[in-house]
């Protein structure tokens, strides 16, 4: 067997799991968030990023689950032999395209707050990060030369 593949399949699994209980919770906005005040001490980012990449969590719950699945099914496949690895290999690959797609809307859903049947309900209506961002790059004071 692949430890390898297996370890973080072990690891990532119960996470999912507890990512697949709230999503619900998430999706009607009813989830215990951290607030801004809370997340600044660790959040890199704008708060504009902030809001959009919570706005895109439950696709990429969804995501990290079908790569979860694609390396659990990849460590099935390598450690049997015949029609079920042929199948755990073939549904490994499909999770894994999954995967690759979810990623891609959630990358949409964070930049641009597109396609809005994947965005919560809540905040369809909000601006992406990317107009978010270029909303607050507009409405700064310009700076002052040192001809001034």
């Amino acid at each position: 067997m692949n430890l390898r593949l297996l370890i973080p399949a072990l690891f990532l699994a119960p996470i999912c799991l507890g990512a697949l209980w709230q999503l619900p919770k998430i999706w009607r906005m009813k989830a215990d968030i951290q607030r801004p005040a809370a997340t600044t001490t660790w959040w890199p980012f704008s708060e504009a990023l902030r809001e959009s990449f919570l706005r895109g969590l439950p696709v990429g719950i969804l995501g990290c689950t079908a790569l979860t699945a694609s390396i659990a099914l990849t460590a099935v496949s390598e450690a049997t032999h015949g029609s079920t690895s042929r199948v755990a290999a073939a549904v490994a690959w499909n999770a894994f395209l999954v995967f690759v797609a979810l990623m891609l809307v959630d990358l949409s859903v964070t930049l641009f707050n597109r396609p809005k049947f994947v965005v919560p309900p809540a905040t369809r209506d909000e601006p992406g990060a990317i107009a978010l961002w270029w909303r607050s790059r507009k409405h700064r004071s310009p700076r002052r030369s040192r001809s001034d």
